[in-house]
């Protein structure tokens, strides 16, 4: 049965400045897509595909800059994908202190409890008409 939930989707890395995360790997937007498959014609020009987050955007005078190492300069649509990366930060969760870490976006204070995630299932689950037509609720255990 499908509620509507997507377990790994539902989790984020926040991403901190000295952060050794691997640039071209890091996870945006739905959770699946990252920025190599995003931003193609960039990655092809990128000089070190496994350049760190680190390597790539410095935190100075409070706004992120891009330090890039490209084989030749960005034009046409390259240049364009490179405007949307640029923008990234500002949609994103770049720290400026800290460490890398784990973030569950269904939770306001982005942190994982069992509990919620057994809260937000039942609210899935019962606000389903599916589940509503299939159990029969007894006081001791569902039956059918």
């Amino acid at each position: 049965m499908d509620i509507g939930l997507d377990f790994f989707a539902s989790f984020s890395k926040s991403i901190a400045v000295g952060s050794t995360t691997n640039l071209w790997s890091i996870l945006v937007m739905d959770g699946q897509s990252n920025l190599k498959t995003l931003f193609p014609r960039l990655y092809a020009l990128e000089t070190n595909k496994d350049a760190q987050f680190r390597d790539r955007w410095q935190y100075v005078n409070r706004s992120w800059h891009g330090v890039w190492s490209w084989r030749t300069p960005p034009r046409g649509r390259s240049l364009e994908e490179l405007h949307h990366l640029i923008d990234l930060p500002s949609s994103m969760d770049f720290r400026t202190q800290g460490t890398d870490k784990w973030v569950w976006i269904e939770d306001k204070q982005r942190i994982f409890s069992v509990q919620h995630m057994s809260s937000l299932i039942q609210s899935k689950m019962l606000d389903s008409e599916e589940v509503l037509n299939q159990v029969c609720w007894n006081p001791i255990l569902p039956i059918c």
